[in-house]
């Protein structure tokens, strides 16, 4: 990669970045929560966890969390340098906003009421309108490209 396209590159960053700052935030969150459920071996056990442990065991959860926090840390890279790809960010923030609902449902059917039942619902929503926002902007990417496409072939 010559010293131009490294600049191109960072370029790109610069601004792709501050549009998809809480995508940033809420993968590494992902990514954060995965590695949690590594290092805590026995952390299902406990009331707060049972409705999620109901579902799967606590290494799906952490396969789940770490797989697409880090996913979503990739397409976020390849968006922000070289591609546009909000098709791979619309999945990733799908998936994400699954994890954060079902944290939300563990926090209400357990009865825990502390920051939790507050923060899941919330990072819910912010992943969940990063998906169709992504889902826009794939929209407006496709018809771009058909229009590019159909200009090559007449």
């Amino acid at each position: 990669m010559g010293a131009d396209q490294g600049t191109v590159i960072l370029a790109r960053f610069r601004e792709t970045y501050p549009l998809r700052r809480s995508e940033w935030l809420l993968a590494i969150a992902m990514l954060g929560m995965g590695v949690t459920y590594v290092v805590n071996q026995g952390l299902f056990d406990r009331p707060y966890f049972s409705t999620m442990a109901r579902a799967a065991p606590q290494w799906a959860w952490a396969f789940a969390f770490v797989g697409v926090g880090a996913a979503r840390l990739v397409a976020l890279i390849r968006n922000g340098g070289w591609r546009h790809s909000p098709h791979l960010r619309a999945i990733g923030a799908a998936l994400a906003a699954m994890g954060w609902f079902q944290l939300a449902l563990a926090a209400v059917q357990n009865d825990f009421i502390g920051q939790t039942v507050w923060l899941w619902p919330l990072f819910f929503i912010a992943d969940a309108q990063a998906a169709f926002t992504a889902i826009s902007e794939a929209k407006v990417n496709d018809q771009r490209n058909e229009a590019a496409r159909a200009g090559r072939a007449a």
